[in-house]
């Protein structure tokens, strides 16, 4: 009889043959002492990411690797939803498909959840980033918890979770962006708070292209203006004519790589606060 599994790791993924493998690389050589699993979450991808993981899955005996599909829906929230239902172990550590998992991750994930429900890991930015790329976007998030106010939340992408309390809250998803600072308003209001583990550490890939930038910071600025509503406490600042005159005055430095994508982040945000898009629907209109 096959021991029971400790943690299942869950990883979204949507067109995400070019960086997959390299995740998966990482996850499989990931030092734990004991059972575990790999839940590859397809969300309706048109490249060859199933097939990507069929070969991982062939070819890697333990841990497990599971292909789910979650073509009913689509978006981050959807997929991790997904992914956490069909996963069989009581704690759960996700992470993204064009992420790469730091060398003991997952030990260090699943022994912060043995003390907590709830937990956001860090972030690396040098590894998978140009230094362009890094001076462009910024260090905010190098190995930082993360908080609006007193309200603490993961990344999306280097959370675990214990899955019975998950699956009574799960993420809305209406949300395309900002859904782990929803989720995190509403545990909190059950009594579960987020705790950083500093040696949960996941190198995270930022955005090169400029269009993509901008794309990424207009679904994030939309959700950051949406998050209003949850109350003051996640209460984001509003754009303002000194954001505009930034980007005017910064127009020059878009002969540089490292300005442009800084401007497309900064212009993109702005975007989204600004847009007519209403705000998403569902559980997060409600004040828990």
């Amino acid at each position: 009889m096959n021991p029971p599994l400790r943690i299942s790791v869950v990883v979204p993924a949507y067109n995400a043959a070019a960086t997959l493998s390299e995740q998966l690389a990482a996850l499989v050589e990931q030092t734990f002492d004991g059972a575990w699993e790999i839940v590859v979450v397809d969300n309706a991808s048109t490249d060859e990411t199933s097939a990507i993981v069929r070969e991982w899955a062939d070819r890697v005996e333990r841990p497990e690797i599971r292909l789910v599909s979650s073509t009913d829906g689509s978006g981050p929230s959807h997929a991790r939803n997904v992914g956490i239902e069909a996963a069989r172990a009581p704690k759960i550590a996700c992470t993204d498909a064009d992420d790469v998992a730091g060398q003991g991750w997952l030990d260090a994930m699943s022994r912060a959840l043995d003390h907590h429900h709830f937990v956001a890991g860090a972030l690396e930015l040098d590894r998978l980033n140009p230094p362009w790329l890094v001076a462009g976007r910024g260090r905010s998030i190098d190995r930082r918890p993360i908080a609006r106010g007193d309200l603490a939340f993961p990344h999306g992408c280097n959370f675990g979770v214990d899955r019975a309390l998950f699956l009574q809250h799960r993420f809305d998803e209406a949300w395309r962006a900002g859904e782990e600072i929803e989720l995190a308003y509403r545990l909190r209001a059950v009594g579960v708070s987020c705790e950083f583990e500093p040696s949960a550490l996941v190198h995270y890939r930022y955005r090169s292209g400029f269009a993509a930038t901008f794309r990424q910071a207009r679904i994030a600025g939309r959700a950051q203006r949406d998050l209003t509503r949850l109350g003051d406490v996640v209460a984001a600042s509003a754009p303002t004519a000194r954001r505009v005159a930034w980007l005017i005055a910064r127009a020059p430095r878009l002969a540089t790589r490292s300005g442009r994508i800084r401007w497309a982040w900064v212009a993109g945000d702005l975007a989204g606060r600004w847009s007519r898009e209403g705000p998403p629907g569902g559980r997060s209109g409600r004040r828990s």
